[in-house]
C-alpha cells in the first residue's frame, strides 16, 4: 500500500512540474539589420512565418567564404559512377545556437551518390559562427548549393 501511495504521489507530483520553456524557433530568410534586401520572414515553433525579422549576422563557416572554399575543395569526392552526371546538390540544415548543424537535409537532389557525397562532406563541417540578434546566438536555417562540375 506504502508503494502504490509513493507511485501515486510521485505521478502526481510530476504532473504538477513546470518543464522548462525551450526555444526552438528558426530564423531563415531574414535581413541583416540597415540592409534593404527582401526577406522571406520567421519560422516559429509552429512553423507560421512573421514578417519582420531583422538579425545582426548571418551564421557564418569558421574563417569565413575562403576557409569554406577550401573546405570543400579539399573534402569533397566525385562520386564513383559510370554516367557522365553534373549539377547542384542543395543540402538544407539548422545552425544551433552553439555552432553545430543539424537537421542536415537534401532539398534539391543529383542523384543518390551526389546526395550522399553531399551530406558526408556536410558533417564533417566544424562548428559555425551561429546567426545572431540583438548580440545573443539563435537557431538558424541555412542553405548550400554544392556544385558537382567536370573541369574539361
Amino acid at each position: 500500500m506504502k508503494r502504490v501511495f509513493l507511485l501515486a504521489a510521485i505521478l502526481c507530483c510530476s504532473f504538477l512540474a513546470k518543464a522548462q520553456k525551450v526555444d526552438t524557433t528558426i530564423y531563415y530568410g531574414c535581413r541583416i539589420k540597415n540592409d534593404t534586401t527582401t526577406y522571406v520572414g520567421l519560422q516559429t515553433n509552429n512553423n507560421t512565418k512573421i514578417p519582420d525579422c531583422t538579425i545582426d549576422s548571418w551564421p557564418k563557416f569558421l574563417g569565413g567564404d575562403k576557409a569554406f572554399y577550401r573546405f570543400l575543395a579539399k573534402n569533397l569526392k566525385w562520386p564513383k559512377t559510370n554516367e557522365d552526371i553534373q549539377g547542384k546538390v542543395i543540402v538544407s540544415f539548422i545552425v544551433e545556437k552553439n555552432g553545430t548543424l543539424t537537421h542536415i537535409i537534401i532539398v534539391r537532389s543529383l542523384g543518390i551518390l551526389f546526395d550522399k557525397e553531399a551530406l558526408r562532406v556536410i558533417k564533417l563541417f566544424p562548428h559555425w559562427k551561429p546567426a545572431k540578434i540583438n548580440g545573443k546566438p539563435v537557431r538558424s536555417k541555412f542553405y548550400i548549393p554544392i556544385q558537382f562540375k567536370m573541369d574539361n
